[in-house]
């Protein structure tokens, strides 16, 4: 009797254990679509006001900020033009038409931000090594996993350049390799980033531009 008892307790208490790990995991995937679902509406909203002032050229124009990236030279910052919106500072509007986004970028990156829309990595859109990084979100560039060889970027800065690109590889990246993510003396003039799926390693989208003289 008494080992049937235990046994039982033994299975209940497993059992227990399996119905709070479910719950865990359904608790932490509510979480992360909130999270996702956050995100898309305040990068919406913020893409919104953007682009309305650039269409009327009322953007606030401000002077860039220099934020230094480990082995970046803080001179490719400075021919940027930046908009603020809402207190908040931006190089423009990234598109890529076949995944459906339109998102505002941020001048320059940490965790809070990219929490509300992609940000500049390093280098700059004048230059041909811009790299912008975002968080896996599903508006933001968690699509990224789809996107494949040959496909149109745009970059539309606040003063209302707009800057061609065609995707010309997608690559897995480990995390450690930050000098081959931002290698300004590589073919590709722009890398879009984000974490796959685990966070284990990065998906870089190297972009290659087709409106230069």
């Amino acid at each position: 009797m008494k080992a049937s008892s235990l046994k039982k307790k033994l299975g209940n208490a497993l059992m227990i254990a399996g119905l709070l790990l479910i719950c865990g995991a359904m608790i932490l995937l509510y979480y992360n679509r909130w999270e996702s679902s956050k995100a898309g509406l305040a990068s919406l909203n913020i893409r919104n006001a953007l682009a309305e002032a650039i269409n009327e050229g009322t953007a606030e124009l401000a002077q860039p900020e220099v934020q230094a990236v480990e082995n970046t030279i803080p001179d490719e910052y400075l021919p940027m033009a930046v908009g603020v919106v809402d207190d908040t500072r931006y190089l423009g509007i990234l598109e890529i038409p076949s995944l459906e986004l339109s998102l505002p970028v941020r001048e320059n990156w940490d965790y809070n931000s990219l929490k509300i829309s992609p940000c500049r990595y390093s280098g700059s859109y004048k230059t041909g090594d811009f790299v912008v990084c975002a968080h896996n979100y599903d508006k933001h560039f968690g699509p990224l996993r789809n996107a494949r060889a040959g496909a149109e970027v745009v970059f539309i800065s606040v003063t209302g350049e707009r800057y061609s690109y065609v995707i010309s590889n997608v690559e897995t990246v480990q995390p450690t390799d930050i000098d081959y993510m931002i290698d300004s003396s590589a073919d590709w003039d722009m890398t879009l980033f984000t974490c796959t799926t685990g966070g284990r390693t990065r998906c870089a989208v190297r972009c290659i531009r087709t409106d230069q003289n």
